[in-house]
């Protein structure tokens, strides 16, 4: 019981500052959650093969 009481009381004693710093860290992940998708896809159009002949490409292999 001691210890719920505990977890109470350092959740009510959360500063403006934490918040402030949870919420950065939260948009921080988000932003990149979402240009991951976008990195992902310029890294994969950067190495992919320029040739668009599928008959050329196997035969080349």
């Amino acid at each position: 019981m001691q210890q719920i009481n505990e977890i109470i009381d350092n959740i009510k004693t959360i500063e403006t500052f934490q918040i402030i710093d949870i919420l950065i860290a939260l948009l921080i992940f988000l932003i990149f959650r979402i240009l991951s998708t976008t990195f992902s896809y310029i890294t994969i159009r950067m190495f992919k093969p320029k040739i668009k002949n599928k008959k050329q490409l196997l035969h080349d292999l």
